[in-house]
């Protein structure tokens, strides 16, 4: 019995510094190495109507709207292992995200901080539930995927690489993206909201009610134009304008290089 108390000493002290580190495997031939991921939670309170703005690095965002006068925000943090062929042990705070939360009043800000060795590996995948109406003031981000569902109000959106998707919005949107693609499905447009997306390289496909009202301009340079309310008219390689009954939206689309789809709701084709 004396004999196995230093050896149960021995083990709480190396479970307890394993509950503060991690341990990695190294790339060994044939082994594929993983990512390991940690995440944190914020919860806000913020009025309908409210203003919020995040700048993440690399990463996905999803924001989704909900009936709740509050802000749900879950970080999740992914860095992969270490390349090198041995293990090595890690503190685990390294992998807890670092993100600044700011609120003042009804404008709530979110920014991913870089690391300390500036670790281009890692990235940020943010999953937020805001009110259904929200002023999206600045959604930014370097590489990854933007999703926001369930909105109406305004949304600033910019992306230099991924793809966007924004489904179940009505008001204005403002979108640029370098490469990659957009989606959208608009709803209840009215005739002050402004839809702009602008991008370099990919294609952009916009979901529009049977019975919208709008004022559409779509130009693309290597692409064509496909426009759904008119089917009859031939696909254009730089440039279409039209309306879709009177004083609707103000509706303008650009491609650089890649294709524009103008199609009508999914939900008018079921």
């Amino acid at each position: 019995m004396k004999k196995l108390i230093p050896f149960i000493l021995s083990l709480l002290i190396s479970l307890s510094f394993m509950s503060s580190c991690m341990v990695t495997f190294g790339n060994f031939p044939g082994y594929s190495a993983p990512w390991y991921s940690v995440g944190d939670y914020e919860s806000l309170d913020l009025k309908m109507g409210g203003t919020l703005s995040l700048e993440n690095i690399d990463g996905n965002i999803d924001i989704l709207g909900w009936d709740k006068d509050r802000v749900k925000i879950y970080a999740e943090k992914k860095t992969p292992f270490s390349s090198d062929r041995r293990v090595i042990w890690q503190p685990i705070g390294r992998f807890i995200p670092k993100i600044d939360i700011d609120q003042i009043e009804d404008f709530v800000r979110i920014k991913t901080l870089p690391t300390e060795r500036n670790d281009t590996r890692f990235t940020v995948d943010y999953f937020l539930n805001v009110p259904q109406h929200i002023y999206l003031k600045d959604i930014v981000a370097r590489r990854g995927d933007i999703i926001i569902s369930d909105l109406y109000g305004e949304a600033f959106i910019e992306l230099e690489q991924g793809e966007i998707k924004v489904d179940n919005f009505s008001g204005s949107l403002h979108v640029s993206l370098g490469v990659g693609s957009v989606e959208t499905s608009l709803m209840d447009l009215r005739k002050e909201d402004e839809i702009g997306i602008s991008v370099e390289e990919g294609d952009i496909i916009v979901y529009l009610q049977k019975d919208v009202r709008a004022h559409i301009e779509a130009s693309t340079l290597e692409g064509k134009v496909t426009n759904e309310f008119n089917p009859d008219e031939e696909p254009s390689t730089n440039r279409i304008s039209f309306h879709i009954g009177e004083e609707g939206a103000s509706i303008s689309l650009s491609a650089a290089k890649g294709n524009i789809l103008i199609k009508k709701s999914k939900e008018n084709n079921v």
